[in-house]
């Protein structure tokens, strides 16, 4: 009795082999968010990664060359692939193990985390001797490594060692 269709079984092993598979990024196009992945020795075409969306949010989080990620190939073709996860590695390790903490960590040592069991929001420039700025309305809120700027308005406050500025038209100050 003959088959009118031959099953290619090699070809079958090769797309079920294909549907989700780790590789490495080798190249990035940031502007367009695209990568190309190292998978089992070949190089992809460009492939999206996967957006932070939420309904009143979108994230940029840049992937960087030698990243680990998985693909998922629907069909097994990795010309149709799409970054489904990024990964830890020895290379890239988490920054942070604390199951109540969610952190990001930069590369020039600034941290910002947020510690749910202690409900503290942190902040910390102190590696780089960063600047944090909260601008809201008119108000903005400078602090930097070697002085606090309030300002709102023509109004400013300025802190700095040994040293306090007030700028305002008028000062109250109740005992």
């Amino acid at each position: 009795m003959g088959h009118d269709h031959d099953i290619d079984t090699a070809d079958l092993h090769r797309r079920a082999g294909n549907m989700l598979r780790a590789g490495t990024i080798a190249a990035v196009d940031h502007d367009r968010a695209r990568v190309c992945v190292r998978l089992a020795g070949r190089l992809t075409g460009w492939l999206p990664w996967p957006a932070e969306v939420g309904r009143n949010f979108r994230a940029w989080r840049p992937l960087r060359v030698g990243q680990p990620v998985m693909v998922a190939a629907p069909s097994g073709d990795p010309a149709n692939g799409q970054i489904v996860q990024t990964l830890y590695s020895a290379a890239l390790p988490p920054p942070d193990t604390d199951p109540q903490a969610d952190a990001v960590h930069y590369e020039d040592g600034t941290v910002h985390r947020y510690h749910s069991g202690a409900h503290e929001h942190r902040l910390d420039l102190r590696a780089c001797d960063g600047t944090a700025r909260v601008l809201t309305g008119q108000a903005e809120t400078l602090v930097a490594p070697d002085r606090i700027e309030l300002r709102v308005g023509s109004s400013v406050i300025l802190i700095e060692d040994g040293h306090i500025l007030i700028d305002a038209d008028r000062v109250d100050l109740n005992p």
